[in-house]
């Protein structure tokens, strides 16, 4: 016997019922299949990562939904718990799938070593069942053969078998079975194959009506076999029984062409039991064929294709559901709802899901359950194909296909089908039909959800683009963009980007997944705080006119916001206080009119009770200056002055171009606010030269007297501004005190406001133009300034124009602080003019002016020595101050007070000072008395000062006691004193300090109790002293030439008269005397009478 086979040659066994054929590849367990030598892939207890990824994303989701929802009704105290346990279990799960996910693809371990472990045991498992299966038969046949019976001998068999060496008696059934037929030849199989393509090729072309979808790709034959292919459907192969005119078709394989968006995967190919049970219905709609009496032609095709139609559309629709069971189970959880409708035809997808608000319930009531309210729904459903929506091409030709292959009506006529998509949109925005489509190329239900809502969205936003360019909008059509995506990237949102203000720019869009309106900020990319509130009672509503108008409302409130948030910001950075309310009631703020909306007041340095307020209304800014009064708890508006912003700022550089009225730039701010200040300033100084009964007038700033270097400075800073703030102009004879004010000024004087445009605080300059010009200094020392005047702080002078010029540091008194520094200027001036007219005197050789500011004037009255003068307005007195020549200081003298100290006169400045002002009050002449007042005590204080740094004795300390201008004591030890007195016609007194100069006199020095005791033998002393100086070489008295006129040195009983040329000598020649004479006493006395003098002494001491 020949070995026998277990496949024919042309792969196909012969199929055992009558009409069948069936493909090799059907068998299940052939040898085959065990050659291949893979293990079975066993995924029953296997979970793909995917699918927990996004179980977890959903669930955090879901889960981060209901925090922001919840958080804002939790007490402060108990939101960051709330955050941080969210935070905690969510990174835990992420922690734990991270872990998981690195044990799957660790190389030594995880989900392979797993998988192929189930893969071993399900082997083990299927060849242990295969080798039960085999004992299981041995088993049978073993006990089977103890009832084998051999039958008898046959004659004729064992002849037939003898000669031919077969038997050819048994069954044909047998012989089939068990022993396989020849195979046939392979050029017999090729021929067969050949002769079958042409058998169909000829069928294809004379009978069978082929539908025209089959004929979308063209159709091609080969190995016995035709090829169908019906693109976004499937593509099969079948083939015919035979060569009779009554041979059917045969349906031998299926492919169905679908393409998801790669996330999941979807057998295109059934598996052997579906796709057997899928071929048993195919072939049975091939087999059932119209019968003869019908009088209609057969047409297999139509059917196969219905049934194949129809099975790929409920297939795609079966895997779009299975897409929606998983999109609500992850990300599209709370926003997606969908039904199947019990025939599996339709499956409806509702979206934007919210709940609808409800009133709240009465006292004792349940709360209603919630509604849930959809923005739109899409119905996918299996519906027939229009004959409108098919191609007249396709029409005509399918036309001719049928009346070119056969005469009479077909029996069955081709239903052409699709997934048809219906759209409903509940706040009945436009959208053109038929842009939301099933493509089977890319089957993917969250794509086909995100471009139908993002279209609905971009409606939407289309809608409110109309809305907030409308006429009656409070944005200008220029600051309102729509961004819309291009049809080739079909995922991309639109958008539409307001700007609020200037570069603020807000981005509104529609979440695609909840349909809720989402704001960004596209500086940022966060959501503005205040309009969060706001924004979700917004999104309640839904979408639609409604929606959007509340949204319009919002944006308008932005607007507004972030344009009074920008000029409060420029406003802080010039740094000026600004206050968004002030307590003024709403009966005030009418003052502003009706269509005032939101206010900024700024507050203005140094005038508290004045506003620069900005006014915005729904398209503009308007900007006044007003001034406030309290009362009570609240402020009433006096005075409302509005400005005008172009006037005062100049026109914008791009004028022609469209200018959005809320807009502000930090170069108007500054202006408008300078312009305030000095309106203001201006204003107040009014109100005192009012208040002073002085007369004043509005004049350009540019022009006028006693213009000076200070206007013109200003005129330079701020020339556009200083057009719009007049200066002030003031009679003379009406400001100045005096009735000769008119003979030292012109009669205008100038009152200028400046540095109202800068960061200082404003100063008020008075300008003076003088008649005559102020005293010079020609022999200045070097050190000295090169200008005639040495400016002040508060003074100043410009020798080019004679304009004297005041400053005054305070808006509020300036008029006061000009009139007192006037008073100051005028008391100076006067000593400055008799310093300047007495310096050319022979009798003061040594008097120079050295400096003179206006305020204070200084003089040299010595080669060495200089004394300054100015007027206190407070005290109404000069005040005194001496010093050294710069040039002639010693080098340690730079020091703080070191040159005041190296002049005598710095003893007794008070006392000089008091002198100075008694002498005024005498009248004319003053300042020349003053002079030879400070000629004739210079001797006597620097010979006191030699006899205290050099004392005649060693024993008796010297020190000098001023008294008063003209006095000065000499103590001798503890209990003796020599006066030095200043008399008329500069005439020095020496006289003993224990009695009085002039004992008939009523002066109060008479009254004044003294310890000091006598000197004795006084008058011996001073009649030596005149001896010793008459009898010296080096000090000669003097020949005098009358001899009536009065000796140099003249000794009477009070003591001793001398010239200032001899009191240096006289001085320490008598205290040298008195010392001798002192130390004599002291040794002389007892002790006794000593003790008691100390005793009593101590005690004067002690009682002060």
């Amino acid at each position: 016997m020949p070995a026998p086979t277990t496949a024919i040659a042309n792969g196909r066994h012969p199929s055992p019922g009558k009409g069948k054929m069936q493909s090799g590849a059907e068998r299940v367990g052939t040898v085959e299949e065990a050659d291949m030598g893979l293990l079975p892939e066993v995924k029953s207890s296997m979970v793909p990562l995917s699918f927990l990824l996004e179980r977890l994303i959903g669930h955090a989701w879901k889960e981060l939904g209901v925090l922001v929802e919840t958080l804002p009704s939790l007490p402060p105290a108990e939101r960051a718990p709330a955050i941080a346990t969210y935070a905690l279990n969510t990174r835990s799960q992420v922690l734990k799938l991270l872990a998981l996910s690195k044990w799957a693809h660790a190389p030594t371990g995880g989900a392979q070593t797993i998988a192929t472990a189930h893969g071993v045991n399900a082997f083990l498992q299927l060849q242990t069942a295969r080798l039960q299966s085999a004992l299981e038969g041995l088993q049978a046949v073993g006990a089977g053969l103890g009832q084998a019976r051999v039958c008898n001998s046959d004659i004729l068999t064992a002849l037939e078998v003898l000669q031919t060496g077969t038997y050819s008696g048994l069954p044909s059934q047998l012989t089939k079975t068990f022993v396989p037929p020849s195979p046939i030849p392979v050029l017999q199989v090729v021929s067969t194959l050949a002769d079958l393509d042409d058998i169909i090729r000829y069928r294809l072309r004379t009978r069978e009506v082929v539908p025209a979808p089959m004929r979308a790709v063209p159709w091609r034959v080969s190995d016995g076999r035709v090829y169908f292919t019906v693109p976004g459907l499937f593509e099969c192969s079948l083939t015919l029984s035979g060569r009779k005119e009554d041979a059917i078709w045969f349906l031998l394989s299926v492919e169905f062409l679908i393409q998801t968006d790669g996330k999941e995967e979807y057998t295109r190919n059934p598996t052997l039991t579906a796709r057997q049970e899928i071929l048993d219905l195919g072939n049975a709609e091939l087999a059932a064929c119209m019968p003869p009496a019908s009088g209609k032609r057969d047409a297999p095709l139509a059917r196969v294709y219905n049934f194949l139609q129809n099975l790929a559309l409920s297939y795609q629709l079966e895997i779009l559901h299975t897409q929606a069971t998983r999109l609500r189970a992850s990300t599209w959880s709370g926003s997606l709802n969908f039904t199947l409708s019990p025939d599996r035809q339709t499956l409806s997808l509702a979206y934007w899901l919210r709940t609808r608000p409800s009133l709240a319930p009465r006292p004792g009531q349940a709360p209603p359950p919630p509604q849930l309210v959809q923005g739109g729904a899409l119905t996918i459903a299996l519906v027939p194909v229009r004959d409108d929506e098919r191609p007249p091409l396709e029409r005509v030709l399918q036309e001719v296909e049928e009346g070119s292959k056969g005469e009479g009506d077909l029996g069955d006529a081709v239903q052409l089908m699709k997934l048809g998509v219906e759209w409903v949109r509940e706040d009945g925005v436009e959208v053109p039909d038929g842009v939301v489509r099933v493509d089977p190329s890319s089957l993917s239900l969250e794509r086909l959800l995100l471009h139908a809502l993002n279209l609905h969205a971009s409606a939407l936003l289309q809608l409110y683009h109309s809305q907030l360019t409308s006429p009656r909008s409070a944005f200008p059509p220029s600051s309102v963009s729509l961004s819309v995506p291009p049809d080739s990237v079909p995922a991309s949102p639109t958008t539409l980007d307001v700007r609020l203000y200037d570069t603020h720019v807000l981005r509104v869009s529609v979440a695609p997944r909840t349909g809720k309106l989402v704001l960004r900020d596209t500086a940022d990319g966060t959501a503005p705080v205040r309009a969060r509130e706001l924004l979700e009672k917004i999104n309640v509503h839904g979408g639609g006119r409604q929606r959007g108008e509340l949204l319009v409302d919002l944006l308008v409130r932005l607007r507004h916001s972030s344009a009074m948030d920008a000029v409060e910001q420029k406003a802080i950075y010039l740094g000026l206080e600004t206050h968004r309310r002030r307590n003024i009631s709403k009966q005030e703020l009418s003052k502003f009119g009706t269509a005032a909306r939101y206010f900024l007041f700024i507050s203005l340095a140094g005038h508290a009770n004045h506003h620069l307020v900005f006014i915005m209304s729904d398209v503009s800014i308007a900007f006044a200056l007003i001034a406030t009064r309290a009362i009570q708890n609240e402020y009433a508006i006096d005075q409302i002055g509005w400005l005008d912003r172009e006037r005062i700022c100049g026109a914008p550089a791009g004028a022609a171009a469209e200018r959005d009225g809320l807009a502000l730039d930090v170069q108007e701010l500054r202006a408008l606010y300078a312009y305030c200040i000095a309106r203001v300033s201006y204003l107040k100084i009014e109100q005192q030269l009012k208040a002073r009964g002085i007369p004043y007038a509005q004049v350009d700033p540019s022009a006028g007297a006693g213009a000076g270097a200070a206007a013109q400075t200003q005129a330079q800073t701020s020339s556009r501004l200083m057009r719009h703030v007049p200066a002030l102009s003031v009679q003379a004879r009406h400001l100045l005190p005096g009735g000769a004010a008119a003979d030292v000024a012109l009669p205008h004087v100038a009152v200028r406001v400046t540095d109202w445009w800068g960061d200082r605080k404003c100063k008020v300059l008075t300008s003076v133009k003088l008649r005559a010009k102020p005293p010079t200094t020609p022999d200045a020392p070097a050190s000295a300034s090169a200008s005639s005047t040495t400016p002040s702080d508060r003074v100043s002078y410009d020798p080019a124009s004679s304009v004297l010029t005041f400053t005054s540091e305070d808006v509020e008194t300036c008029v006061g602080d000009f009139l007192e520094q006037w008073a100051r200027v005028a008391k100076v001036a006067v000593v400055a003019r008799e310093v300047e007219r007495l310096r050319r005197s022979p009798r003061f050789p040594h008097l120079a002016l050295v400096a003179f500011d206006m305020q204070t004037v200084t003089f040299a009255y010595h080669p060495r020595y200089i004394a300054s003068v100015r007027w206190h307005v407070e005290r109404g007195s000069y005040m005194l101050d001496f010093g050294t020549r710069p040039e002639e200081s010693k080098p340690d003298s730079a020091e703080p007070g070191a040159g005041e100290a190296d002049n005598p006169h710095s003893w007794i400045a008070d006392y000089l000072a008091e002198s100075l002002n008694t002498s005024d009050d005498r009248g004319e002449g003053f300042v020349e008395r003053f002079l030879h007042l400070l000629a004739d005590t210079l001797s006597i204080l620097q010979a006191a000062d030699a006899l205290e740094q050099d004392p005649p004795s060693s024993t008796l300390r010297v020190e000098a006691v001023p008294r008063s201008a003209a006095w000065l004591r000499l103590t001798i030890g503890s209990r003796h004193a020599l006066d030095v007195r200043l008399l008329a016609q500069s005439r020095i007194l020496l006289s003993d300090g224990s009695l009085p100069a002039f004992p008939h006199s009523t002066s109060s020095e008479l009254s004044i109790p003294t310890r000091l005791s006598t000197i004795d033998d006084f008058p011996d002393l001073v009649r030596s002293t005149i001896a010793e100086i008459a009898s010296d070489s080096t000090a000669k008295l003097p020949i005098r030439p009358d001899p009536a006129a009065e000796p140099p040195l003249l000794a009477f009983r009070e003591g001793l008269v001398c010239t200032p040329a001899h009191a240096a000598r006289a001085m320490r020649a008598l205290v040298g005397r008195v010392c001798a004479v002192v130390e004599g006493a002291t040794v002389g006395e007892g002790r006794e009478k000593g003790s008691m003098l100390d005793e009593v002494e101590q005690a004067l001491k002690a009682a002060g």
